[in-house]
């Protein structure tokens, strides 16, 4: 590959790897405030979604580790839809990939340029 090439498949993976952290940062949000800025879980169920709340239900799911987002109504119903951690994960892992592939290339880029010149 030549330099110019490696270096726009550099700078690529860097915009992507910008673009898989937006996704990140807006799902992460989105579940973070689904879960924890809920003044009053059972108006939000009841009033907001419809659904009824179970005290015993939300009760036995409020030790739920940090990196799941949950605020369950009832065992049917959740305030943090499914789709919020897989998304938010998968572009997490997905941004570090894409930022370590892009100093690599970027990098490799400026090393052949560099042993071009000399």
């Amino acid at each position: 590959m030549s330099t110019t090439r490696l270096r726009t498949a550099g700078l690529a993976s860097y915009v992507a790897a910008a673009v898989a952290a937006a996704v990140f940062l807006a799902s992460y949000a989105y579940g973070f405030f689904r879960e924890n800025l809920v003044w009053d879980v059972e108006e939000e169920c009841e009033l907001g979604d419809g659904v009824p709340f179970d005290l015993d239900y939300y009760a036995s799911h409020s030790d739920a580790p940090w990196w799941t987002f949950t605020n369950p109504c009832n065992a049917g119903h959740d305030l943090v839809p499914s789709w919020v951690a897989p998304t938010a994960w998968t572009s997490f892992t997905l941004c570090a990939i894409l930022t370590v592939t892009a100093i690599g290339l970027t990098f490799v880029a400026s090393m052949r340029a560099a042993a071009a010149t000399s």
